[in-house]
């Protein structure tokens, strides 16, 4: 920093995290010019510029490219600075909404395969579950096969049966924001058990969850839940992971 307080290319970028041939690029498109351009070409900044900067840097962070940067920095109409304010702002407010419910999925699917991990198939254990809001597809046909597929419905494709001795699908589920639900799976403690499964059939892998639910001695109270855990995505074979679970406390 100088005697007047202003800085030099590499000491304004260090300050505001970015690289010298951005404010380069920044300086070129008009978008943010240094304070002074000494005889010798080298650009000074000022601290009052910094402000600008973030602004730029919160912008940018929203997908705004930087022409559209420029047309609203530059803009002398308020109102219209405003509104595109108040508009990156509720765009940005939906993307973090989006991306924590991807988030919420992760970990959802993360914490069910480090049980699997740690159980494997056909061994009953307990699992805390804070609840969630699911939107509910009652079958047309109860009791009929059922083959079910994340195309279907999204994140968290599964089914829901209120026959616990058979194990008959009543209806699709999948869980999502409370505006959007019908149906709530209370918050308690879940019997579970994984379930490997060919082409996603239910069927054929629900007997050996009742047999366990029988044997355990436990109270339970339905529905039983069975959502698909994960498919072996390089296509080689055609097996699920299911995962059954009912409420006993």
């Amino acid at each position: 920093m100088n005697k007047d307080g202003l800085m030099t290319t590499a000491e304004f970028a260090n300050l505001c995290h970015v690289k010298k041939r951005a404010l380069f690029l920044y300086d070129e498109i008009g978008l943010l010019k240094p304070e002074r351009v000494l005889e010798n070409n080298y650009r000074l900044y000022g601290m009052n510029q910094y402000r600008k900067m973030d602004m730029l840097k919160a912008l940018q962070s929203t997908g705004m490219s930087l022409e559209e940067i420029k047309s609203l920095m530059n803009s002398n109409d308020q109102k219209e600075t405003l509104h595109a304010y108040r508009t990156q702002t509720q765009q940005l407010k939906e993307k973090i909404a989006s991306m924590q419910d991807t988030l919420s999925y992760l970990e959802e699917v993360t914490a069910l395969m480090e049980a699997w991990n740690t159980h494997g198939e056909q061994v009953l254990f307990q699992r805390k579950d804070k609840g969630s809001w699911l939107h509910t597809v009652p079958i047309a046909h109860p009791g009929t096969p059922l083959q079910v597929d994340y195309l279907t419905c999204g994140y968290e494709l599964g089914v829901i049966s209120n026959d616990v001795e058979h194990i008959q699908p009543d209806c699709l589920f999948r869980k999502v924001k409370k505006h959007a639900g019908n149906a709530r799976m209370e918050a308690g403690v879940y019997a579970v058990m994984f379930q490997r499964t060919q082409n996603n059939k239910i069927g054929t892998s629900a007997q050996s969850f009742t047999d366990a639910i029988k044997v355990s001695g436990l109270q339970y109270k339905p529905p039983v839940y069975i959502s698909q855990v994960w498919q072996d995505w390089s296509l080689q074979t055609k097996e699920t992971v299911l995962c059954f679970e009912i409420q006993i406390s």
